[in-house]
């Protein structure tokens, strides 16, 4: 019986292609596809000879499998990455190299990310000088899961921005950390709401301190105009 009695189910496919081109042109062949037929991935080597064609198969659907779940899972942090505000971040522990960054970083600074990917800390470049030390000094906190900052950067237009930004040690398998995982939340409007709040507090403050300064004083003004009358009367009637 030939190949193709045996398999009938490969004709007409790339197998049967590959092979005839090992066949024609006397050279190996070596490829991997799917055989719905049997719902397997196949890797296939076949070597050409005088006698005919030998092929030699293996089963490669599990890491198929992996690769597609791999992908998947990336393509969906994928649009996570692309449609959240929150930029984050993927370094190493000591933030000397960065491994990605994601795209609502330009949003938040106004700078590319590639800016980063050259020097990660290039970012202290944007920070208020007010918050510059208090951020350099928490940057080690990234290894133990201690980074957990809020600060102003200054964007290109001028804007001033409030950002918090924290991060998490992932470990490997012996328990050592080999990488950092971060996120940047722009809480402009927070701190705006507790400025805000605070004047307000304080104007409540003022005038509850005015008023009771009032009272003090129209207690005072009145005491003294009662003795004052007493007094008054006292004379009269002397």
């Amino acid at each position: 019986a030939s190949f193709w009695d045996v398999v009938p189910q490969f004709r007409g496919t790339r197998f049967e292609a590959e092979y005839r081109r090992a066949a024609e042109t006397g050279r190996a062949v070596h490829f991997e596809e799917f055989a719905p037929a049997f719902g397997v991935w196949f890797g296939v080597d076949a070597y050409p000879s005088p006698d005919g064609l030998s092929v030699y198969f293996r089963d490669v659907t599990e890491r198929h499998r992996t690769e597609e779940a791999l992908r998947r899972s990336e393509e969906m942090l994928r649009q996570i990455a692309e449609n959240i505000r929150e930029a984050f971040w993927v370094s190493d522990p000591a933030y000397t190299r960065m491994e990605y960054v994601s795209p609502a970083y330009e949003a938040l600074w106004g700078r590319s990310p590639e800016e980063l990917y050259r020097d990660p800390r290039s970012f202290l470049d944007t920070v208020h000088p007010d918050d510059r030390a208090r951020v350099e000094a928490a940057l080690p906190g990234m290894a133990t899961g201690e980074y957990d900052v809020q600060y102003r950067i200054l964007r290109p237009d001028g804007e001033t921005r409030w950002l918090w930004a924290r991060s998490s040690p992932v470990r490997d398998g012996g328990g050592a950390v080999y990488r950092s995982v971060g996120i940047v939340e722009d809480v402009t409007r927070l701190k705006e709401a507790e400025a805000e709040q605070a004047r307000l507090l304080e104007r409540e403050r003022q005038a509850r301190d005015e008023a009771e300064r009032r009272a003090v004083e129209g207690a005072a003004l009145r005491a003294a105009e009662g003795g004052a009358a007493r007094s008054l009367s006292a004379e009269a009637a002397g």
